[in-house]
Order: structure tokens, then sequence, then C-alpha cells
């Protein structure tokens, strides 16, 4: 049980994070979640980042870890860019504010000259509005048709889907699988049963360790969409329309 006095915040990037940091990172996500995080896929996210530093707040009271948050650096079209994740508070230090303290040091740190985005669920859309962030865009599910709809299906940049499948482990092979429609390569991930998300199309990287589906129907995401709830994203500092592709989504890591 810790005390309910005020939290300690210590922020440090990703290239500078001590052996220690690592360590209270890992453990409050599985502390909080279960078994959610290893060495392995800290290393492949924040530590082999293919576009540079992310930022990493942590809470500590009495020298105990409470709190955690990450701003994952995940740039847009060129554009220096941060999505948060991987956050979570000890139960015992709930309602103390700590998240949004975490949040706001976080985007001291960063400032105004980049472009933050995330997927948040429905609890947290209202937080973000806010703190004053802007919907970006919502999107439901649709039935793909590959004779109308591969136009709205992202491409995955060779850089970003040999980071995406470099090290590929029992837990990303459990989640993920491809399919081939029209002689093309699509990422796609099982919602139930035999249907299928689209996640996007592979141009190449070491996804044949991925099982390939032959049959099954398949969602693809569309603000034209009518099934389910699909995804939110919202943005802040965000100037002009750019599009943020599916599979930057931080929980397909």
């Amino acid at each position: 049980m810790v005390s309910r006095e005020n939290s300690e915040l210590k922020l440090c990037w990703s290239h500078d994070v001590s052996e220690k940091e690592i360590n209270d990172f890992i453990e409050i996500m599985n502390n909080v979640f279960g078994y959610y995080m290893n060495k392995s896929l800290f290393e492949k996210k924040y530590l082999n980042n293919i576009y540079g530093s992310s930022i990493l707040v942590l809470a500590y009271k009495e020298d105990k870890c409470v709190g955690a948050r990450a701003f994952w650096r995940n740039d847009i079209e060129n554009i220096k860019s941060f999505q948060p994740c991987d956050t979570a508070v000890l139960k015992e230090a709930r309602g103390e504010g700590i998240f949004t303290k975490m949040t706001l040091k976080a985007l001291e740190e960063i400032g105004d000259d980049v472009l933050i985005y995330n997927f948040p669920n429905d609890n947290s859309i209202p937080g973000y509005l806010k703190l004053g962030w802007q919907l970006y865009t919502k999107k439901r599910y649709k039935i793909f048709n590959p004779f109308r709809d591969f136009s709205s299906i992202d491409k995955i940049p060779e850089d970003y889907s040999k980071w995406m499948f470099s090290d590929i482990n029992s837990d990303f092979e459990k989640k993920y699988c491809y399919t081939k429609v029209l002689g093309r390569d699509l990422l796609i991930k099982q919602k139930k049963g035999d249907i299928y998300v689209i996640i996007g199309e592979i141009i190449s990287g070491n996804f044949r360790n991925l099982s390939k589906i032959k049959k099954g129907l398949l969602l693809t995401f569309s603000e034209k969409g009518y099934l389910g709830r699909g995804i939110v994203i919202v943005s802040k500092n965000m100037r002009s329309k750019v599009h943020i592709p599916i599979y930057k989504m931080d929980t397909l890591f």
C-alpha cells in the first residue's frame, strides 16, 4: 500500500533510459494488465524505433513506481509525431490525477511543433477532448469489396513492415495473419470466427511466418462504415490534414 502523498514524476527519453527504468516500466504494465510486455517487446518498440526516441514518464511514491505513460515516436508523412500509449497506474494510486500529470509532463517536453495522435477507447475520448485534442476521424467496419475498396487500404512501407515483423514471436503470430486477394498480400487480424479485419497491404517484410488465411469474411475500416464501433482517432497540433494509417496503431506491436 502506498501513501496518498504527491507523486514524483520522472521523464526520460528512450535512448537514455536506464535498466531500472525499463524494468519499472515493464513491471507496472504487467502488474496492471497481466502479462502484457517483456524486454524483447520494449526493445523493439522503443529502443529499435526506426523514427527515433520516445518519451517515457514514470510516477514514483516512496521509491515505488505507481504509474507509467509513454509517448511513442511514430511519424506521419515525414512529420515528427508521437502516439500516447502503454499507460498504467496502480489501483491504489488512482484518483490522484497521476494520468493527467504524466500526460501534461510529456506534452510540456514535446512542445507544439510536433503532431500527436491517438486511437482512444470510449472511456478515454472525453479526457482527450477536455485537454483540447480534436476528433480527427471515426471509422466503422464495412465488408471489403476488392473491386472497389483497394484504394482505401493503406500500403505498409518496407521499412515499417521490417520493423513491425522483426522478431515475430508467438504472441504476434496468435494475433495476426495474412491473406492474398487479387495477388496482393493483406495483413489481417481475426475479429471473430472466420471474420477478419484488414490492417494494411504488405509490400515486403518477413511476414511468411504468419498463418495464411484462404477463406473468411474481410472487413475494412471506413468513414462510410456501418458495422460495430470501429476506431476513433484524435489529434493535437494538427495544422493541416494528413492521413493517419490504421497500421500506425500502437496495439499492433
